[in-house]
């Protein structure tokens, strides 16, 4: 994507959000699953959380992407309050941005104190699963799929 195309994705992105353009509708649970929270983050937290989201119990962990501006990021909020308690502004490590053009973090899981997160590139033709510390939001390990 060149630079002409990245800005105009940018301010088509900014404004849908702030005009509240982009809703995502009513959430709905599974039959099986209860539905016990719904909170809505807006404008500078959703590139936080416009993508993954998963949970310890005490914490919510959220990811999210604006590709166009190169930002990838992951954040913990605290599961009752929903304020914002960590946050990783540049989650993708620099050398795979650098390698693969990695600059996407898809679906994120939680187990045993670590988020795994699934990152891609813009061809989607080097698939990583990267493991943050859940404390810290820092890169742990990267498997190259």
């Amino acid at each position: 994507m060149g630079f002409l195309e990245s800005i105009v994705a940018f301010l088509m992105s900014f404004c849908m959000i702030f005009t509240g353009f982009m809703d995502a509708g009513t959430p709905e649970a599974s039959p099986s699953v209860e539905l016990v929270k719904e909170e809505k983050l807006v404008f500078t937290d959703a590139m936080y959380a416009g993508q993954g989201i998963t949970t310890d119990g005490k914490y919510y962990y959220t990811s999210g992407s604006l590709t166009a501006l190169g930002v990838a990021g992951l954040a913990k909020w605290d599961a009752k309050t929903m304020q914002c308690v960590a946050k990783n502004d540049d989650a993708i490590p620099s050398e795979y941005k650098k390698i693969y053009n990695s600059d996407h973090i898809g679906g994120i899981s939680y187990y045993k104190g670590k988020i795994y997160a699934a990152v891609e590139n813009d061809a989607e033709d080097f698939p990583l699963v990267v493991t943050y510390d859940a404390k810290t939001l820092k890169p742990i390990k990267t498997y190259i799929i």
